[in-house]
């Protein structure tokens, strides 16, 4: 036997006979859905069908009932040529029965007086809040309820509204939960409601859970401390990463200093053999004024022995301040 949640529906309608919203389902398919619900009769059986009497409940426009001649042709509505809706895009692919199920049967509940008691719990289990969806005066349901006036293709799955203003979005959670919708929103799980079906048709408050993802106040708090244990972890890991980089900065000007100061001390030092080297030239100048004063007639009263010996000492001098000389100018010019 086919499984329920592997049935797919068409789109429903509203039956403005009947007063309420029904599903297109084949006679083959019957067996397949709960007693509960409002489905699409068999055109022998429905009678004379006045023109008009089915609405898309997306666009308000007329639609016709298809009804297919076998098993695998599917019941659904059409609508008419030239109309421009949405609701048409999705006519062949379908939606899931219970997903479809569970939006009529809340529709169906509201629009007939019946108070939806949204009971919105937090993660850890905590009650939060406890909020009553009902229709009041001047206000109105439908479902495919534009979300977005500016995006045409964003509909929610039943709205409750009072003119332009939206006063409920209620959402219906088969597999995937919503993401964002405004607020006041609610999100029901199908899970929640096909088990309690009959209720929506004999009782007329039902309390049921909102399925969206709330936290409650001590839930909040709990976050926002490991929010703020997170941003001071992150501070701290900053401010570790700058001491790091101080240090490196600090060793650097320390080394850069250190590096000034022996290009100082070269400096210094080359001054130094520079003076060395400038006394030894004004020695050797004194020494080559000494050698030829030697040939003058004061000295000739010297033996020449003596005027040898005191050029040898004078040549051994200047042999020994050139060698100093030459080393000073290897040291300079390195």
């Amino acid at each position: 036997m086919e499984a329920i949640d592997s049935l797919e529906l068409s789109p429903e309608a509203f039956d403005t006979v009947r007063n309420i919203v029904i599903v297109p389902v084949s006679p083959w398919h019957i067996r397949f859905v709960p007693n509960y619900l409002q489905i699409l009769q068999d055109k022998t059986a429905a009678g004379h069908e006045p023109i008009g009497r089915y609405k898309c409940k997306k666009c308000n426009d007329t639609v016709t009932p298809v009804r297919g001649m076998t098993e695998e042709r599917r019941w659904h509505f059409r609508h008419l040529a030239g109309t421009k809706c949405s609701n048409r895009e999705f006519t062949a692919k379908g939606e899931s029965a219970e997903h479809l199920m569970s939006n009529v049967l809340i529709y169906n509940f509201i629009s007939r007086g019946g108070i939806l008691n949204a009971r919105c719990k937090c993660g850890c289990g905590d009650m939060i809040s406890e909020n009553k969806i009902k229709l009041e005066k001047g206000q109105e349901i439908t479902l495919n309820y534009p979300v977005d006036p500016n995006n045409k293709r964003l509909h929610s799955d039943i709205g409750i509204y009072e003119g332009d203003k939206t006063i409920c979005i209620i959402e219906i959670k088969h597999t995937y939960k919503t993401t964002f919708r405004p607020e006041p929103w609610y999100e029901f799980s199908t899970s929640d409601i096909i088990p309690i079906a009959e209720q929506f048709t004999s009782l007329d408050y039902i309390q049921i859970t909102d399925v969206r993802d709330r936290q409650c106040i001590k839930c909040k708090e709990l976050e926002l401390q490991k929010e703020e244990t997170k941003r001071i972890k992150i501070a701290e890991a900053k401010c570790k990463d700058k001491e790091k980089e101080l240090q490196t900065e600090k060793i650097k000007i320390k080394d850069d200093h250190q590096q000034q100061q022996h290009i100082a001390n070269i400096k210094t030092h080359q001054q130094q053999q520079q003076q060395q080297l400038y006394q030894i030239d004004m020695t050797l100048s004194n020494l080559d004024k000494e050698g030829a004063a030697a040939f003058q007639p004061t000295f000739k009263f010297l033996t020449e022995q003596r005027i040898h010996q005191m050029n040898k000492n004078r040549y051994l001098l200047i042999d020994t301040l050139k060698s100093q000389r030459n080393a000073l100018v290897l040291n300079v010019t390195s």
